[in-house]
């Protein structure tokens, strides 16, 4: 059996809430500090969320994936250019791993 830690967690953003899940389910008293007044984070704020594979599988170990699915939409690809038109990015994520995409939120 592990000791209990009081962990503090500074931010709750994407890592920072994931953290704190992570560490809570293990048994640990945490305490999240946010400088964003609790009344605004329960009022949307931005243009939205996009999350890498990397972080869907963060998502699966915290059982949040299936869910996340459901409102999310998938991107296969990420694709910026310049104003006059050139390409700057051009990423496929089939081209690193088959069945890899993006999820946005």
């Amino acid at each position: 059996m592990r000791p209990v830690r009081h962990v503090g967690v500074v931010g709750l953003g994407t890592a920072g809430a994931a953290a704190a899940i992570f560490l809570a389910r293990l048994g640990h008293k945490v305490t999240v500090f946010e400088r964003t007044p609790e009344s605004a984070l329960k009022t949307p704020v931005g243009a939205g969320i996009g999350i890498q594979p990397i972080g869907l599988c963060v998502l699966k170990r915290l059982g949040l994936l299936e869910e996340n699915l459901k409102y999310g939409a998938r991107i296969d690809r990420l694709y910026s250019s310049t104003s006059s038109g050139r390409a700057v990015l051009d990423l496929k994520y089939s081209d690193f791993r088959e069945g890899l995409f993006g999820l946005v939120l």
